[in-house]
């Protein structure tokens, strides 16, 4: 930009606002003339971003990533490399909490 004082900034920055509305109907009569198509708002997928359950999901994983970089720094743990977090707390939380673990 090469701003060296506010007065070429304030002149630089009126510039620009004065070509952008040019240059933005440029692109867009170029877009339509090529054939293009702007994309907008994927309506349809809106659900699945926010149910609950994917909410959820995702602070789940959150919460066993945490869960091992804590449990990572404890003289003596077990190695568990990253493919296998979600079997080994699957394998915990059943031992504990339903006495269906190994």
């Amino acid at each position: 930009m090469y701003c060296i004082t506010p007065l070429s900034f304030r002149l630089h920055f009126s510039r620009i606002k004065s070509r952008l509305s040019g240059w933005i109907t440029f692109l867009i009569q170029l877009l339509i003339t090529l054939g293009g198509e702007i994309k907008g708002e994927d309506v349809k997928n809106i659900a699945y971003y926010e149910d609950p359950l994917q909410a959820k999901w995702k602070r789940y994983k959150l919460i066993v990533v945490e869960y091992f970089l804590l449990y990572s720094r404890i003289p003596g743990g077990l190695v568990i490399k990253e493919r296998f977090y979600y079997q080994y707390i699957h394998a915990v939380l059943s031992h504990n909490h339903m006495g269906l673990g190994p």
